[in-house]
């Protein structure tokens, strides 16, 4: 059944230990996804996130594959994810990655969404 209306999920993830750095105390990780007809369960979801304790990829790297792998499994209509990485000692790394359907209004919101994303 498609949604008649917007439906925007919001998944934050309080505390994650994902790519290369595994010092960083408190690295959140945000999701934000228009559905269409599949969305994610949050255990499996959970589970998933869990895999990349042992990762060694970059921050950068991790959030780009989080958000394919996300794209591929549920085909939304718009997904985003960031990460906001703070390892302890070093440089805090902020990378978000976003993707709206080709052709269609959720691509001119990625565009834009990305456009607009605050660098500081």
């Amino acid at each position: 059944m498609t949604p008649k209306c917007w439906r925007l999920s919001k998944i934050s993830i309080p505390t994650t230990t994902i790519g290369w750095s595994f010092s960083a105390p408190s690295s959140p990780l945000r999701i934000r996804y228009i559905p269409d007809q599949r969305m994610v369960e949050s255990k499996s979801l959970k589970l998933y996130l869990f895999s990349f304790r042992n990762h060694g990829d970059f921050h950068e790297d991790c959030v780009n594959i989080i958000m394919n792998d996300l794209n591929r499994l549920m085909e939304p209509r718009y997904i985003e994810v960031q990460g906001l990485f703070v390892p302890r000692g070093g440089i805090a790394i902020h990378p978000f990655a976003n993707f709206g359907r080709p052709g269609t209004k959720y691509e001119t919101l990625a565009n834009h969404r990305m456009m607009n994303y605050r660098l500081n």
